[in-house]
């Protein structure tokens, strides 16, 4: 009788344990969500009373301890999955960077909130009026409560206790009115579920930024599992304080990072298998594509790692070329039609003032090019002689380019960044001409991305791109470390998964502790 019950109460254990295992990332995600909210009010509570609130504290410690404790299990189980690991520790610092950022202080957000607010109430495509204009309307509290208006933890915080209401709006404008609605896909469930409750509208940014950030986890999860080389260059991309802050934001550039790694990912796990692409597959690789290309179309160079198929012997030499074409092409008409849609809209007033301002223009600029060619050569060089705007990718400068991150955070990154391609036992290598093509395609892409800001943004004539910025890079960072990685070339560490998480972990800690002493003057 006795062994009886205790064989029940043991498969009884067993059971929770393995629920438990089953769901252990959805744990430590709410888990972390409490922990990190708790933390950000216990922030605002020490700076601005010199308190620390029971409630608060009676939050953050034992989801601290239940955190901490499901990194560690999730180890245990999983000390030869990178993948596992890598975004166990990537959960709680992403969800740092989702409270500890302040709403809009990403680049661009506030004009990305606005567009995912839109698609949220069913608007794919921001309507253009008769008159030509494309002004977009969001609730009056959204366009109350960014910057500049306000600035701070404890402004952002009183308007936490503010009751939104949905139904009183104001028309804006919208510099992301040209972005795809894919691009926005998460973050636009966030408020359509948060206009749907009522819920307080920074709460609403929270929770667009939340599912935003799932989705980059989903997205990095998949990239390190499936990539056959470079798994520890991909998981510090990841970790990249610039990638986080864009991935825990309402930027496209989240989506848009997240989708052009698992591309690369994806291109060399399909090259280097042996079994044959299957047509699933195929219309996955050319989702992907047009995405990357529709949603900046400086990006289209890295659909040319398609181009790498040409050496498998997996598919038929026919279906091969087919495949290879249709992607290419579909690709760049889709981009190319985005791109002429784009253009029926209007320039938002702001930025029309400093194109004026300035003397941008893109026409001129081509004018000058043709007539003086030797300039747009010079204006490169010495562009790229400032720098590869690797510490900008890194996150030197986070938030509007105007929170500095401590050097240790950035001297560490490069460094871990300059060993990730010899940190791991690869088991194949690509061959020189795969070496090579890929090369082509980074620094090809690189060139079009200060070209495309040559003509756009930078002033006729001058000698200089302006508006370069290193996160523009962080889709093709990995391109140029794959081709560094060798075959059983490594350096052997005992609990490499472990030892790197806990160290980009720290880096992250610190560069958040800048972005909070940026937030609490």
């Amino acid at each position: 009788m006795n062994n009886n019950i205790i064989k029940k109460n043991k498969s009884k254990i067993e059971y929770c344990k393995n629920i438990i295992k089953k769901f252990l990332f959805i744990i430590e995600f709410l888990v972390a969500i409490f922990c990190v909210y708790s933390l950000y009010k216990l922030v605002i509570y020490k700076n601005e009373l010199n308190i620390l609130p029971l409630r608060y504290l009676s939050i953050f410690i034992p989801t601290t301890i239940i955190l901490i404790s499901t990194i560690i299990l999730n180890y245990i189980e999983n000390k030869n999955k990178i993948e596992k690991i890598v975004i166990s520790f990537l959960i709680p610092i992403g969800m740092l960077y989702v409270f500890f950022m302040a709403p809009s202080y990403v680049p661009d957000e506030q004009a990305h909130i606005t567009k995912a607010y839109e698609i949220s109430e069913g608007k794919l495509v921001t309507p253009i009026k008769e008159d030509g204009s494309s002004m977009s309307e969001i609730p009056k509290f959204f366009a109350d409560n960014m910057i500049p208006k306000i600035r701070t933890y404890p402004e952002f915080n009183a308007a936490m206790d503010e009751i939104t209401n949905y139904d009183v709006t104001v028309e804006i404008e919208n510099s992301a009115q040209g972005y795809p609605a894919v691009l926005y896909i998460f973050s636009s469930i966030g408020f359509l579920i948060g206009r749907v409750i009522g819920i307080n509208g920074i709460l609403a940014i929270y929770l667009a930024r939340i599912l935003n950030f799932i989705a980059f986890l989903v997205l990095g999860y998949y990239s390190m599992k499936i990539i056959p080389i470079g798994k520890i260059i991909i998981a510090i991309i990841l970790f990249l304080p610039m990638s986080l802050q864009q991935a825990a934001s309402i930027s496209a550039d989240c989506i848009l990072n997240a989708v052009s790694i698992l591309y690369i990912a994806y291109t060399i796990y399909l090259l280097k298998r042996e079994e044959k692409i299957s047509l699933p597959e195929k219309i996955i690789y050319v989702i992907m594509s047009i995405i990357i290309g529709i949603s900046k179309i400086a990006y289209i160079p890295i659909v040319g790692l398609s181009l790498l198929f040409i050496g498998t012997k997996n598919t038929k030499k026919t279906q091969k070329w087919i495949f290879i074409i249709l992607t290419i092409l579909i690709t760049i008409i889709l981009s190319l039609s985005w791109l002429v849609f784009m253009r029926k809209y209007q320039e938002a007033p702001s930025h029309t003032q400093y194109l004026q301002a300035n003397n941008v223009d893109m026409i001129g600029q081509i004018k000058h090019i043709i007539k003086s060619p030797k300039d747009i050569i010079v204006a490169i060089t010495e562009t790229i002689k400032e720098g590869a705007y690797l510490d900008g990718a890194i996150g030197s400068y986070l938030g509007w380019l105007n929170i500095k991150i401590s050097n240790i955070v950035i001297i560490a990154f490069v460094a871990l960044l300059a060993l990730s391609p010899f940190l791991e036992k690869n088991e194949i290598e690509l061959n020189k001409i795969s070496k090579g093509w890929i090369t082509i395609i980074a620094i090809g892409t690189y060139l079009l991305v200060v070209i495309a800001l040559y003509l756009t943004w930078t002033p006729i004539g001058l000698q200089k791109v302006m508006g370069v910025q290193g996160r523009y890079f962080i889709p093709i960072l990995a391109l140029p470390l794959i081709c560094l990685c060798k075959k059983d070339v490594y350096i052997k560490l005992k609990n490499t998964n472990l030892l790197l998480s806990i160290i980009v972990s720290i880096l992250n800690v610190i560069a958040i502790s800048n972005v909070i002493q940026f937030f609490i003057k």
